[in-house]
């Protein structure tokens, strides 16, 4: 129980270094948050807190990825659609802000599986719509005509087909 309760606040660390801006350590941040919500995993005492805490770090990371995305495609609009703009990773670009986006997604996944309902009205009030308007940047056509759901019940597509189009793209 003593490693359980270092690892929470191990977790709970994460959210203030998810902020640093160098993609290495947002990546590093990411993976350890992945690794500390499986953990605690076996004590929902502990992880539903922990959740709780670190959810608007994650919505807020979520949300700034897809203003760098939005921000790079407007980029690349303007230039002509210069590959020059898709090779840049310059810690400062657009580009860079977005190249963790895959494990953002790894850890949101995570949390959704293991905290079942906890999160359930957040998911569908933060996240969703972030995600949608993500798969909107990466591939406006794989939305099914633009109708949310593609004639399935529900407010969009599926966790699969949202990290399917999204890791698609890194």
């Amino acid at each position: 129980l003593v490693g359980l309760h270092l690892v929470d606040a191990i977790l709970r660390r994460c959210a203030y270094y998810l902020t640093l801006p160098h993609l290495a350590d947002q990546v590093s941040v990411l993976r350890v948050m992945d690794a500390a919500v499986r953990r605690l995993s076996s004590d929902k005492s502990l992880l539903l807190p922990a959740v709780h805490k670190m959810w608007p770090s994650l919505v807020s990371k979520l949300r700034e990825m897809r203003i760098a995305l939005k921000a790079e495609a407007a980029e690349r609009e303007y230039a002509g659609d210069s590959t020059r703009l898709l090779m840049t990773k310059e810690p400062g670009s657009n580009r860079a802000k977005t190249l963790a986006l895959p494990e953002l997604l790894r850890v949101l996944e995570t949390v959704a599986v293991l905290t079942g309902d906890f999160l359930s009205l957040k998911f569908s009030d933060d996240t969703w719509p972030e995600l949608f308007l993500l798969m909107e940047l990466v591939n406006p056509s794989s939305l099914l005509s633009s109708s949310p759901g593609g004639g399935r019940r529900g407010k969009g597509p599926s966790n699969r087909e949202t990290l399917d189009v999204i890791e698609g793209s890194s």
